[in-house]
């Protein structure tokens, strides 16, 4: 359930509004050279609660304690605040009730429209307050959009990727005219009806980074955030880290042992990894290892962290058996070849299920898909999401969107994508009408209901599976699966008999799920043979027009009498295989040479 929170930090000054009316009236016109103490604000928006996962908004905290212990913030008042409120008139009232010289909102995909109205009457009310937007949504791409394009001279900075130094730079800057601004690495500025960016900071050591942890700077009783590296090695394009980023940049073993510590202390029940996965980092990997083999603060708080099976080695599993059954996201979004190929997402299907199965036995596994993703279909969609129900562990399903440093910038064209200019969310792109994304949503949506998991905007869940139930959503009980009725048996026995010449006598046929099984007996010895839809399918036997075919053998594989029948097989089993899975689907497949 999502729930709206948030975070506003101050830096204040500690002049007396008297002084302030009774001084010149240029005073609070000028961003000149500062003579006194200032206020700096930054805020971030919405915090998703569930049950026991209660994170924060521990990036801004970063900046806080970056900016309150530099020498600028150190000749400051620092103020923190965080409310649930999503109301115009609170934000504007707190800003103004701290009198602020320089406000830094945080900006996301939830809080981006929020936090420009905001700024538009912060802007009018004290027109000499430096207005600064930093985070995920503040890029210029985002005023770009026909929605915001207005509002693009309103802003004096954006802050760009990491923004603690730089937003502590900002803030120890003697004036904040734009002179002065263009002199700060890091930042996007706009003149003249475009924006430009100052030069590139320089990657300064992690350790470096205050740490809030550590400073006292978090609240109690919540999901605190731990960190052993930033980057990522991969370039999803649909994910915000989309500009693959080497994570050549590792935090200390000491420095997140002394994290462990704090948190201790402070009686954290569990923790958040924001790395970009736990096994993707080797020497981040290495770090968070050494603070808990030092410390023993996993073995009794719950880790949630993301992860990828298939990358999987066994210092890692390791690891997670040796702490308290931590709960793992594993970020799937599709079986699709075709549409993971389009993201730049890799995936080895050969390892995955087992993989799945073995985390299990571990860890609490939640898996995740992504619907309108550009390159997939309502089909394959279909299929990628039956299979994620089969592995019975607890499942979300969110709706794409076009993040700034992600399908924003990258293959636009290509991709065909039009999407809600406020909340992102695609609306149709290539492989997907409009109409599309509305009927399947509307699918999630009911077996999210009827399965009792939550129905939200973007985000749809279903739980974890058990025992029965399990074995239905996994296929591995009758109930899963359906005969395909008398017509079309009769059908299917006559062509394997005819292709065979009376070789082959079919026993059964069944759609389980996304595919169609067949139970063959082939001279008196068993023979499984599965159909499903190419797209979605990574290793298969043979793929002919759009239909991959696989087989199973008990007692050694087939002689060469049944490979060549096989293969005379399937080229008149391609129309039933379409028809059964077409009718199951409500659609017609997209033939896949």
């Amino acid at each position: 359930m999502a729930r709206a929170s948030s975070m506003f930090i101050t830096c204040s000054t500690s002049r007396s509004r008297n002084a302030l009316d009774q001084g010149s009236p240029d005073l609070l016109a000028s961003r000149g050279p500062m003579t006194r103490r200032r206020v700096i604000a930054i805020a971030a928006n919405e915090v998703i609660l569930q049950g026991r996962f209660t994170p924060f908004s521990f990036g801004a905290r970063r900046v806080w304690a970056t900016v309150a212990s530099s020498p600028a913030g150190r000749e400051a008042d620092v103020h923190f605040r965080e409310s649930p409120s999503m109301d115009v008139d609170e934000w504007v009232d707190w800003v103004l009730s701290v009198e602020p010289d320089i406000v830094g909102f945080a900006a996301y995909v939830w809080s981006f429209s929020l936090f420009l109205r905001v700024a538009e009457r912060v802007r009018a009310l004290r027109p000499a307050c430096t207005i600064v937007f930093g985070g995920p949504s503040a890029r210029p791409q985002m005023f770009d959009l026909p929605q915001f394009r207005a509002h693009a001279g309103l802003l004096d900075a954006l802050v760009l990727n990491e923004g603690e130094w730089t937003f502590a730079a900002l803030a120890a800057l003697p004036s904040l005219d734009t002179a002065s601004l263009a002199t700060v690495q890091g930042l996007a500025l706009h003149a003249r009806g475009a924006w430009y960016e100052t030069a590139e900071p320089p990657k300064r050591a992690l350790d470096d980074l205050p740490s809030p942890t550590q400073l006292g700077m978090i609240p109690a009783g919540r999901t605190a955030a731990i960190e052993t590296y930033r980057g990522c090695p991969m370039s999803c394009s649909f994910c915000q880290w989309g500009k693959s980023d080497v994570p050549d940049r590792v935090f200390s073993a000491a420095y997140i042992a002394a994290d462990f510590r704090a948190l201790a202390a402070l009686g954290t029940p569990n923790v958040h990894l924001a790395d970009a996965g736990l096994n993707l980092n080797s020497r981040g990997f290495k770090s968070l290892a050494e603070a808990e083999r030092e410390t023993g603060f996993l073995r009794t708080r719950r880790l949630h962290a993301a992860v990828y099976p298939t990358q999987l080695k066994d210092e890692h599993l390791s690891f997670l058996a040796s702490i308290e059954r931590p709960q793992l996201d594993i970020g799937i979004q599709s079986f699709n070849p075709e549409a993971l190929a389009s993201a730049g997402r890799h995936f080895r299907e050969s390892r995955f299920a087992r993989m799945v199965e073995t985390l299990r036995e571990l860890a609490e596994v939640e898996t995740e898909l992504i619907l309108g993703l550009p390159g997939d279909s309502p089909e394959s969609f279909r299929v990628s999401f039956e299979r994620a129900l089969e592995l019975g562990c607890r499942l979300r399903v969110f709706h794409c969107l076009v993040l700034p440093d992600a399908l924003m910038v990258r293959d636009v064209e290509q991709n065909a994508i039009d999407f809600d200019p406020v909340t992102l969310m695609v609306r149709s792109c290539r492989g997907w009408t409009a109409k599309d994304l509305l009927r399947t949503r509307e699918y999630v949506a009911e077996v999210a209901r009827q399965r009792g998991g939550d129905v939200l905007s973007n985000l749809w869940t279903m739980p974890e599976t058990h025992g029965a139930d399990g074995q239905q959503a996994r296929g591995d009980g009758p109930s899963a699966a359906f005969e395909i009725g008398a017509e079309m048996f009769e059908r299917v026995r006559g062509i394997v008999g005819r292709a065979t010449r009376g070789a082959w006598t079919v026993r059964s046929v069944r759609r389980e799920r996304a595919r169609v099984l067949l139970d063959v007996e082939v001279r008196g010895q068993p023979l499984a043979i599965e159909a499903a839809v190419s797209s979605v399918t990574a290793q298969a036997f043979r793929r002919v027009r759009g239909i991959a075919f696989s087989y199973s053998t008990r007692g050694g594989p087939p002689d060469a009498a049944t490979l060549r029948e096989l293969v005379a097989v399937t080229d008149p089993l391609v129309e039933p295989a379409r028809d059964v899975l077409g009718a199951a689907e409500r659609v017609k497949l997209t033939v896949v040479e």
